[in-house]
């Protein structure tokens, strides 16, 4: 008694005893090990006459589709990128495509595939079909859905672009917060004003540096008699706590200075150094 006899699977019964009766189990083990088998023609239960047919099909609808003319299937060797692209829905071109596809022996191993896929066989049915009788809404989809995923990308790297712009740690110079305070309402000792309003701020804040921003009106002092109008310019002055807690990368060094922590002393120590930023 054969094992399908038994009914345990009736979904894969009829599909095991088409492959045992067409004599085809060696090859749907082959396409679960390897995704491929090749089926000799006797097997599939057509003649010379056939093969024929198929073959001068293919023939012709890649010299209709490519204009690629192929004189000796056994020798020519065209440009694959001229044919892959136009080797698709090949049903309407010539009755030896129709019933190729339609050979029962073919259509076992088909099923056999089918059955391995399991309850999303009808999805993977509806999701081929579809897509080939509604070819322009198809498109018109895969467009929205690539535009959609175009801006996903474009949004995902200018926000991280920003981010590392903005909030690396190079950018933020070794600190965690930045308080702003009204010039016409500055605040003398951040730590006391946190003490006098109930905060400990030695317990939690490792160190406050002082930056005292001024906007003057500057021009080039090299053209003093040019036509260039004077422009506002940030200028920023810092006390010694905010130098020793800085730790800010410059992109360019005056000759005589070594690294960037020797610029940084010089500007503690000698009132005539600054620090200019790269777009003066």
């Amino acid at each position: 008694m054969d094992i399908s006899d038994y009914g345990v699977s009736p979904h894969a019964d009829p599909i095991v005893r088409d492959l045992v009766e067409y004599d085809l189990l060696q090859h749907a083990v082959e396409l679960v090990a390897y995704g491929m088998t090749v089926v000799p023609p006797e097997k599939l239960g057509v003649d010379n006459g056939f093969v024929e047919r198929l073959r001068g099909a293919l023939l012709r609808t890649c010299e209709k589709r490519s204009g690629v003319k192929i004189t000796d299937h056994t020798t020519d060797e065209p440009d694959q990128q001229d044919m892959g692209a136009r080797t698709w829905y090949l049903l309407h071109e010539d009755e030896a495509f129709a019933e190729a596809a339609t050979n029962p022996r073919m259509l076992a191993l088909v099923r056999w595939l089918g059955g391995l896929l399991g309850g999303i066989a009808p999805a993977i049915k509806t999701a081929i079909a579809y897509p080939v009788a509604s070819k322009f809404r198809t498109g018109m989809t895969l467009a929205m859905f690539g535009l959609v995923v175009f801006s996903l990308v474009v949004m995902a790297t200018l926000n991280s672009n920003f981010t590392q712009a903005f909030l690396s740690d190079d950018a933020a110079g070794g600190f965690d917060v930045a308080v702003d305070v009204n010039p016409n309402n500055r605040i003398p000792d951040l730590r006391e004003a946190l003490r006098s309003a109930g905060y400990e701020p030695d317990a939690s804040i490792g160190g406050a540096g002082r930056l005292v921003s001024s906007f003057p009106q500057v021009r080039r002092s090299d053209d003093p008699d040019g036509d260039d109008g004077y422009e506002t310019y940030h200028l920023a002055g810092m006390d010694g706590e905010f130098l020793d807690l800085q730790r800010f990368p410059l992109e360019h060094r005056a000759a005589g200075y070594e690294s960037d922590e020797a610029v940084w002393e010089a500007l503690r120590s000698d009132p005539t150094a600054a620090v200019v930023d790269a777009t003066r």
